[in-house]
């Protein structure tokens, strides 16, 4: 993002100054991404978007628990009724929309906690949002992987996302987001080596 002054330039007078923040889109990113969330120059992610509705800005970057090195992104959506994306950079055209596995590790602190898995058309719209899955982990304190495949998805949108629903409360941690290519035969079939699955993500699992 940006922060862009202005000022209006009048015949007797010149108007205040204002402030105006501009979100610059990054240019569309081919597969696969990783996301560790350890290198970013605010407390969001450099080329994500995020939409939210409560008062606090969500989700952020946090430092309170990490599945590898020492920040993860944090979705807190405290109330019932609150939402938060994170919304990945756009996805290049030559890549089929319904042939990725999103990969995450996540961490609650309570049951009942979940994260859902779609794809926008429209980064900075809520409806444009289209799920194609989800994942509530099973246990607490403790980091479990997530996996989300699109291949039920059947639509024109190019981004990404990962968001926690209006319908509960929310507070979970996400870390090491890969978004990759499937190969459908091996993920759908669930024949999925250690071979296959060290390729397909930046550690082993």
């Amino acid at each position: 993002n940006y922060e862009i002054r202005l000022q209006a330039i009048c015949t007797d007078e010149n108007s205040e100054w204002a402030t105006v923040t501009a979100f610059i889109p990054c240019e569309s990113v081919e597969l696969p991404i990783n996301e560790d969330f350890e290198e970013n120059t605010s407390n969001f992610v450099d080329c994500w978007q995020r939409l939210y509705n409560g008062t606090t800005a969500s989700p952020y970057i946090s430092s309170t628990q990490s599945y590898s090195g020492s920040k993860s992104l944090y979705f807190n959506c405290p109330s019932s009724g609150n939402y938060a994306y994170a919304i990945s950079p756009r996805i290049d055209d030559a890549v089929d929309m319904d042939n990725l596995m999103i990969q995450f590790y996540a961490y609650v602190a309570t049951q009942g906690h979940l994260i859902e898995v779609g794809v926008m058309s429209d980064p900075n719209d809520v409806n444009s949002f289209t799920k194609v899955g989800q994942f509530m982990p099973s246990m607490i304190d403790v980091w479990e992987l997530g996996e989300v495949l699109t291949s039920n998805y059947d639509g024109e949108g190019r981004y990404v996302a990962l968001r926690v629903p209006q319908w509960n409360a929310n507070n979970i941690f996400i870390d090491d987001v890969i978004n990759n290519l499937t190969e459908k035969n091996i993920f759908i079939a669930g024949k999925i080596d250690n071979e296959t699955r060290k390729k397909l993500t930046k550690k082993n699992i």
